[in-house]
Parts: C-alpha cells; structure tokens; sequence
C-alpha cells in the first residue's frame, strides 16, 4: 500500500515539476534568453540575407552606372570629335573662301589695269591742250595750228602736212573760269611726239597733255599740286611721267642733273 502510494506521488512529483519547471522565475528566464538567441539568429540570417541582396543591388546598379558613364563618355568623345571635325571644316571652308576672295580680288584688279592699259592705248594718240581763247565761231582746226605755230613754235609747213582726227573742245566745268581745253587726235605718232617736246616753252597759262585713261588723270592732278609745291618750295625742276597704269612725279636740280622719283 504504501509502496503503490509512493509511486504515484513521485509520477506525480515528475508532472508537477515538468509542467511547473518554466513557470519559476530562473527557468522562464532562460526560456526567454532562447527565444531572444534565436529572435536574434533569424534576424541575423535575414540581416545577412538583406545586405547580401542590396549588396548585390548596388553593385548592379554600381554596374549600370558604370555602363552609363561609358556610355556618356563615348556619346561625349564622339560629339567633341564631330565638333572638332565641324570646325576643321568650318575653318577650311572659311580659308578657302578667303583664298577664293583674294584670287577674285587679283582676278578683278587684273582686269581692271588690263581695261585701263587698253584705254591708254586707245588715248596714246591724243593731246589735252589748255589755255587756248574760246571763241563760238572758231574753226576748230585752224585754232589747234595758230596755237602750234605761235605758240609752240612749229614751222607752219610741217604744221599743215600734220595729219589729225578728231578734232573738239572739252565739256567745260563749271565752276572753272577757264576756257574749256581742248583734245586733238594725231594720225602719226611722230607729230605728237614733236607737240610733247616743244611744250617746255610754252608761254604760262597754256599746258599740253598726254591724254589718258581717267583715273591716271586723277592721279596726275593730285602729282601736279605735289609738283607745283616742290617747285616753290624746293626750287627744283619736276615731271610726272606715266608707267603703265601709274603716274610717277620725277625731279631734278637742273638740265646736268639725271630725273629722279620722288618719294611721296
């Protein structure tokens, strides 16, 4: 009897102590103590899983970064070297274009003294006299062989065997008070040559010029006001003579003395 009682009472003892094990104070602790360990544990491994998964994010997107970068700079070389290769051309078109400009610039200026070298040789027959009476009855013709005779000094024989063209007065300008001058066309070099010579002792207030193309006359006016100074100022004898399509002012002390070009 005792020994059935004894039995279950320490069944009962083994329940009892089981059952009550986690409700004493030491025993709840540790279970909580496990509970936090594992708690710790699953969110380690979940930790872990997280960064390892955002690790793996961000080197892809450290990789798709770096794809772009690439990218950008290509795209960015290549617009550098289509601009760079824009301005070459650019540049070579601006250089040919100036070259062009400059070639036209000669071609033009080319054919510019070629129309007036053709015009000088059209003109190299005639002479510009000034300072010879108006008169609106003149014969015209017998006014230019009175003024070679008396006043240049021309044997009146040779003057009448002198062959001439056209023969007229030129347009009068005006503000000029002066009668208009005249232009008269040789047929022979050699009679036009001798008037030129003989015009050194012209008597003042007459002139006789070699007629020429108009901007060579512009140039030779503007010489004989330079001249007329150096003749006042300097006392020297000057000439304007013409080269080509230039006008060149010349200078000397006196006959024994060899023409010489004026700097200007």
């Amino acid at each position: 009897m005792s020994s059935g009682v004894s039995s279950v009472n320490t069944r009962s003892q083994s329940q009892i102590t089981i059952k009550d094990a986690f409700k004493s104070p030491e025993n709840q602790s540790t279970w909580n103590m496990e509970k936090v360990g594992l708690s710790i544990e699953r969110l380690s491994i979940k930790i872990d899983e997280t960064a390892k998964e955002n690790r793996d994010n961000i080197k892809e997107l450290a990789g798709t970064i770096d794809r772009l970068r690439k990218e950008v700079d290509n795209k960015l070389e290549d617009i550098v070297k289509k601009q760079t290769e824009t301005e070459k051309s650019v540049d070579f078109c601006y250089k040919k274009l100036e070259d062009m400009n400059i070639e036209t610039s000669n071609r033009i200026e080319d054919i510019k003294e070629r129309m007036i070298l053709a015009e000088k040789h059209d003109r190299k027959y005639n002479l510009l006299i000034y300072g010879v009476k108006f008169d609106k009855k003149e014969d015209i013709t017998n006014v230019v062989h009175s003024f070679l005779i008396y006043q240049l000094g021309i044997d009146k024989e040779i003057v009448s065997s002198m062959l001439l063209g056209n023969v007229h007065r030129l347009q009068k300008h005006k503000e000029s008070t002066a009668p208009p001058g005249i232009i008269v066309k040789f047929l022979k070099h050699n009679d036009k040559e001798l008037v030129l010579s003989r015009t050194h002792q012209l008597p003042k207030g007459y002139r006789v010029l070699q007629d020429l193309p108009v901007t060579m006359k512009m140039e030779r006016h503007r010489l004989a006001g330079k001249a007329f100074e150096i003749r006042r100022d300097q006392k020297l004898k000057t000439r304007i003579i013409d080269s080509g399509t230039s006008m060149i002012l010349q200078t000397r002390k006196d006959l024994n003395d060899k023409w010489k070009t004026y700097k200007h």
